[in-house]
């Protein structure tokens, strides 16, 4: 009951708290190991155990997580390996954070083990050091011209970045400095606050290979269709919209298998709280000047393990079956939780059923 009031109290915060411009941030230099202390979730729905499914996914485990560094939190965007198991996350207060997500036989996560930090950097090495420059919001693994990378999205400053990737591993060197990446022209006129939440790269082997989405927070006016953008590999890139639905906003993104778009939404408002919305885009409708609509896969609300959910990723377990990744931005305020969720995709088409759970009842 105690952390339900906290998340109540919370989300009549976060409106102003995830608004809050900053001052110039505190810095350190170079890479940092961070212990993250992990306390497992005992359930997705507060108080009930025995409820495993929610939607189209299924409840695998959760984790609240608390860094030995005060600059630990405000992770915005995420992407992990093909198995799952290694990260990179990035924060809206300007730092890289990695490491390795310790999982148990049934897919539940149980620790983050060989954490670091560093901070992010522009392209004259430089450490960034001001909000308006260091707000990154998304992060993509990509590959450019036979490059890997990382692209990166800021927004006050509306960019994307495209900072050198290390392969074999995900880890960023700690003084790598981004290379030009031709955003689409249209971000520079997205709203201060409001620039582009969410970037998705098409994985190879799917159809989607080669493709990169943009999607904007909000539109303008508030209640508009929100802007977003298809990058062909050449790099051109055009505008498309995605319906405006119920007053979410999106926080990030992923591509399926099937070239499908999953979209992770976002809702606040002082009356009913904090919301989290998964919505599946059809890989047909993305085009040129459409605007996309899909189906609701699951929504969660304040009676449910969420905070202000912003990051999304996705990896193939060894079974086929797909696996959601999602973390959620404190804010780096004591009023709100970074919270480690996991759930499988359900899809009876692939053949891929709820595994049983040790402390639930079959559903």
């Amino acid at each position: 009951m105690l952390k339900w009031h906290r998340t109540a109290l919370a989300c009549l915060l976060l409106g102003g708290l995830a608004a809050d411009s900053g001052a110039e941030p505190m810095r350190f230099s170079g890479a940092k190991p961070v212990t993250v202390r992990a306390a497992p979730l005992q359930s997705f729905e507060i108080g009930n155990s025995d409820r495993t499914v929610f939607g189209d996914l299924e409840w695998l485990g959760g984790l609240e997580l608390t860094g030995s560094s005060r600059h630990f939190g405000a992770l915005s965007g995420l992407t992990v390996s093909d198995d799952g198991r290694d990260f990179v996350a990035v924060t809206d207060n300007g730092f890289w954070v990695s490491g390795r997500i310790e999982s148990n036989g049934q897919g539940a996560p149980t620790a983050l083990s060989d954490v670091t930090m560093a901070p992010l950097r522009d392209r004259s090495g430089a450490v960034l050091n001001l909000k308006s420059s260091a707000d990154a919001e998304a992060v993509a693994r990509a590959t450019i011209n036979g490059r890997p990378v990382f692209l990166v999205a800021f927004e006050r400053n509306h960019r994307i970045e495209a900072y050198p990737r290390a392969i074999p591993g995900q880890r960023v060197a700690e003084d790598a400095r981004p290379i030009r990446y031709n955003a689409p022209a249209g971000i520079r006129r997205l709203g201060a606050n409001k620039g582009i939440e969410a970037i998705a790269v098409g994985p190879p082997d799917t159809p989607a290979a080669g493709l990169t989405v943009m999607f904007a927070e909000r539109g303008r006016p508030a209640g508009s269709d929100i802007p977003a953008w298809l990058v062909r590999p050449d790099g051109t890139a055009r505008a498309f919209a995605v319906r405006q639905r119920d007053r979410f906003d999106i926080t990030d993104a992923v591509f399926l298998a099937n070239g499908d778009v999953v979209i992770l939404e976002r809702r606040f408002d002082y009356s009913t709280g904090i919301f989290m919305r998964l919505r599946r885009l059809p890989f047909t409708a993305l085009g040129a000047g459409r605007v996309v609509d899909g189906p609701v896969m699951m929504t969660a609300d304040f009676t449910d393990q969420i905070d202000n959910m912003e990051a999304l990723a996705t990896h193939r377990e060894a079974d086929g079956s797909t696996v959601f990744t999602i973390l959620s931005d404190d804010n780096r305020s004591f009023l709100q939780r970074t919270l480690l969720l996991r759930f499988r995709l359900r899809e009876p088409e692939a053949g891929i059923t709820p595994r049983s759970r040790p402390q639930a009842s079959a559903e």
